[in-house]
């Protein structure tokens, strides 16, 4: 399949790939192969006239090809520790002689906190030791951190939770308010500062 760009030549239609998503640079790429592509043709005309004829297509042809909507860049995600969200990671060590109730326990608590619409994430990991665990928690926002610990204290997870580990460790990312680092006080939690990074 052919067309013609500026009524001088006929320009295969497989030469041009879907490019208006793509950086600048790719248009220039294209605009190179069209003109490798006519420099068979172009050998039989000479003068000026033609010359600028050429320019003005292949120009018009890469504005046509990378509209002005695909040199803006992306916008940053508003997501993650920017927008409010809070993360969390607890380590801990599973009482002796308690693996096997902890192991049935975790996905007792992780089915009740998955009802929870601000929590983001909520991950249970145990270490090579078979004893040290780790918990990831990512919350919405402040006021979903702290409907996650009222939650729990409403429920008798936290007994049975007393009854198999114990937290040793940890660790707040992101700016919670007064609320949550209140519920959070009695694990003497790490608070961290944050340079930059983002969350899709």
């Amino acid at each position: 399949m052919t067309g013609r760009v500026g009524g001088l030549l006929q320009i295969p239609v497989t030469l041009v790939p879907e490019i208006s998503r793509t950086p600048l640079i790719s248009v220039i790429a294209v605009t190179s192969l069209l003109y490798a592509a006519f420099a068979r043709r172009l050998r039989l005309l000479s003068g000026e006239s033609v010359m600028r004829k050429l320019l003005i297509s292949l120009s018009a042809l890469a504005l046509l090809a990378f509209p002005v909507h695909a040199q803006t860049p992306a916008p940053v995600p508003q997501h993650g520790l920017k927008a409010g969200s809070i993360a969390l990671v607890v380590t801990g060590e599973v009482l002796p002689g308690q693996i096997a109730n902890f192991r049935q326990l975790v996905p007792r608590l992780v089915a009740a906190v998955a009802e929870e619409p601000g929590t983001l994430v909520y991950e249970f990991s145990l270490q090579p030791d078979q004893k040290t665990y780790n918990v990831i928690e990512v919350y919405q926002n402040s006021d979903a951190a702290a409907a996650h610990g009222k939650h729990l204290t409403s429920t008798d997870f936290l007994k049975e939770l007393a009854q198999v580990r114990k937290i040793t460790n940890v660790i707040v990312f992101g700016s919670p308010d007064a609320q949550v680092k209140e519920g959070l006080a009695r694990l003497d939690p790490v608070y961290t500062s944050q340079i930059d990074g983002f969350m899709r």
